[in-house]
């Protein structure tokens, strides 16, 4: 990072959440590595082992509700950023580039092959100025057929 200023003692989580340029080394690249272990575990899962899955998605994600059926493949890059409330219904590859929160509210249902972003990285180091926002599905809503909701790129 190179810089002298506060930002720099700043965990990447912290940067992250500041808007802060930040790297995957490190805490990122060991959650990332733990919450693909949990995404593969939870991949091979059979449909009858439903209480495995509610196991492992307690382990990968902030919080997972009750009444959750989140059909494989899932894909997520942190895990650990991502809140679904109950009685939501996931269909088959869900992808999460959830660098920063994302929250599935109560009652949702998402259509197979829905990617939801909150990461914003532009390639080049002068537009690297874009924070990482937040996403919220709100309850009782329902995500269409191979939808990207994505944080825009400036």
């Amino acid at each position: 990072m190179g810089t002298s200023d506060a930002s720099s003692n700043l965990s990447m989580k912290e940067r992250r959440e500041k808007g802060l340029l930040w790297v995957d080394t490190g805490e990122n690249l060991n959650q990332q590595i733990f919450a693909r272990g949990l995404c593969q575990d939870f991949n091979q899962t059979r449909a009858t082992e439903s209480e495995k899955r509610a196991g492992i998605c307690k382990k990968l994600f902030a919080s997972c509700g009750e009444n959750v059926w989140i059909e494989p493949p899932l894909t997520v890059a942190m895990g650990n950023t991502v809140s679904i409330g109950d009685n939501t219904y996931i269909n088959s590859n869900l992808t999460l580039v959830d660098d920063y929160k994302i929250h599935i509210g109560t009652g949702v249902l998402i259509a197979p092959n829905v990617t939801i972003s909150t990461t914003n990285h532009p390639m080049h180091y002068k537009a690297r100025t874009v924070k990482c926002t937040a996403k919220k599905l709100l309850s009782r809503i329902m995500c269409v057929l191979e939808a990207t909701l994505s944080s825009a790129l400036a």
